[in-house]
């Protein structure tokens, strides 16, 4: 006879070895659309989409859920709308955080606080909290008759340097 090792409770099989079924990822669908609003109530909150998940007693996917929000154009708009406020949130919380700091303990938590939201806001609203950087183009009008005249450092200059002075 064939001794086989099964599990006695749920809690000893791998969560690498749960599969889900197709009714239950059905199912999964059906409450995500169910529980979108809400959702998106909670990240214009500030909340981040994996506290959401994990304070959730249902234990849904979130990349699943990810995945369902990006197959539909206004699905993708709302969430990206609803993280946006939610950055603006998190971003405003910074001055209260700098201003409530007590001890060196705090100070140095606060600071990490602040940082983390100053990255994510960055990451996530690059546009409105990005570190931008300003670039300075300047183009040279040289026509094939102004280039033969360039001597050799003429040349040298412009392609290494970017510049080039026209005497005339």
């Amino acid at each position: 006879m064939l001794a086989i090792d099964m599990p006695t409770h749920i809690d000893q099989i791998e969560a690498d070895d749960y599969k889900p079924t197709k009714a239950a990822l059905a199912f999964e669908l059906y409450q995500f659309d169910r529980l979108f609003p809400s959702i998106l109530e909670q990240l214009m909150a500030g909340l981040l989409l994996t506290t959401i998940f994990a304070t959730d007693h249902r234990g849904y996917d979130r990349g699943r859920f990810l995945a369902w929000v990006n197959r539909s154009i206004d699905r993708k708009t709302a969430y990206r709308q609803a993280k946006s406020i939610g950055v603006e949130v998190l971003v405003d919380e910074t001055i209260g955080i700098a201003d409530a700091v007590s001890s060196l303990e705090d100070v140095q938590r606060s600071a990490l606080r602040i940082k983390t939201r100053q990255w994510y806001a960055a990451k996530t609203d690059p546009k409105k909290f990005g570190d931008t950087k300003q670039v300075d183009i300047t183009t040279v009008d040289l026509t094939p008759d102004k280039f033969k005249e360039l001597n050799t450092s003429d040349i040298k200059r412009l392609l290494l340097e970017g510049e080039y002075t026209v005497e005339t």
